[in-house]
């Protein structure tokens, strides 16, 4: 889910001061230029939801968005290829360019 929608979610009884936090520091995570500002900005976070007593969001990121996330390494730019190496972009267009291909060439025989 996300995470803008979890803190949403009334039944999680998340203060509009916690929201805010959360969401200023997933976007300095998100636009981290290297890993070591990435956990720099994590840890700050991390630091903050501690004060705040907010272990259940500590969880909930951490289980969906952080470290013990598999996808923790694919929203950062910390941690996502650059496009100079174009097997590799995670870029739209290049996912869409080769899921027009695979249904081209792979279901266009059927």
């Amino acid at each position: 889910m996300h995470a803008r929608r979890w803190l949403r979610d009334s039944s999680h009884h998340v203060s509009n001061e916690i929201k805010d936090i959360v969401m200023k520091y997933m976007r300095k995570c998100h636009y981290a230029q290297n890993v070591n500002d990435f956990n720099n900005h994590y840890n700050n976070l991390i630091s903050i939801l501690n004060e705040k007593d907010a272990a259940n969001i500590i969880a909930y990121l951490n289980t969906n968005w952080f470290h013990t996330s598999p996808f923790a390494k694919l929203w950062s730019q910390a941690y996502v290829q650059r496009l100079s190496d174009p097997i590799t972009s995670f870029t739209n267009n290049f996912i869409e360019s080769w899921h027009k291909l695979l249904k081209d060439k792979a279901l266009g025989n059927i």
